[in-house]
């Protein structure tokens, strides 16, 4: 699934006229030293490492649930180390980045788990979720102004043993550098959910842009032109997970992804 979605945000990357939303870490080919876990992507020529960091500087896994798609997660800390610190390097200088989001699943067959993400100083990006047992899900941007530039970010578990039970994957973030590309800047579409049945795609240059949305499957599941910059879609009846958004227009494509 992951090698997918690499070569989704491959093509957006070959030629001047496709426009990137951003840069997904899968961590199947992380690196792991100590509380440290690192994961290198290289696109367009340059070279992109994230860095997370576990809250007790100790004890960082990465490791495959099933097959071979890994996530990370803890094996120690105490209840105030329950927590990953996330930062960005670009061709070795320090990258600024947006949050977009990250998988996560309580692998726990009886604790529940409340956890969020933050920005440095605390201000949520995400709302808190309470994670029962068995769930998977995503950590998205809910306050979006806390979710920009932003030099690290943190996924903060409130409750023990919460990095030992959650696991992530699949960090999603976008360096600031890619904002400066005018391509970019006047395509980019932003989405989001103002209910469980609603998402809901804005941008500037969204009318008569043709959206495309595929399931986990690669089975499309809705296709049609917008009909304004901004355009609902109504998911009521689709089955809970992820869903990969195409937006093209014009000859310039983003991919979106949300979950269910």
């Amino acid at each position: 699934m992951k090698q997918n979605y690499l070569t989704i945000l491959a093509i957006l990357c070959i030629g001047i006229a496709h426009a990137q939303s951003f840069i997904e870490f899968d961590f199947d080919n992380a690196t792991v030293n100590g509380g440290t876990i690192t994961q290198d992507i290289f696109l367009n020529g340059d070279g992109y490492r994230v860095t997370v960091v576990h809250g007790a500087a100790a004890g960082a896994v990465v490791n495959a649930i099933t097959g071979t798609d890994k996530y990370f997660y803890g094996s120690t800390g105490s209840r105030p180390q329950q927590n990953w610190t996330i930062s960005l390097i670009k061709n070795g200088q320090t990258e600024n980045f947006n949050f977009v989001s990250v998988d996560y699943r309580n692998t726990s067959s009886n604790s529940n788990h409340t956890m969020l993400v933050a920005d440095v100083n605390n201000n949520l990006i995400s709302n808190q979720i309470a994670i029962s047992p068995g769930n998977t899900g995503a950590f998205m941007v809910d306050n979006a102004a806390n979710a920009t530039n932003l030099s690290t970010a943190r996924i903060v578990g409130l409750t023990f043993t919460a990095t030992f039970d959650v696991y992530f994957n699949n960090l999603r973030i976008l360096p600031i550098s890619l904002l400066s590309n005018n391509d970019f800047t006047k395509q980019q579409i932003k989405h989001y959910q103002p209910s469980k049945d609603v998402l809901v795609f804005e941008g500037d240059t969204l009318e008569r842009a043709n959206i495309s949305i595929v399931n986990l499957q690669g089975q499309e599941v809705f296709n049609v032109a917008a009909t304004s910059n901004s355009f609902t879609v109504n998911t009521a009846s689709w089955n809970q997970g992820l869903y990969i958004a195409t937006v093209e227009n014009n000859g310039f494509v983003e991919v979106v992804k949300f979950v269910l």
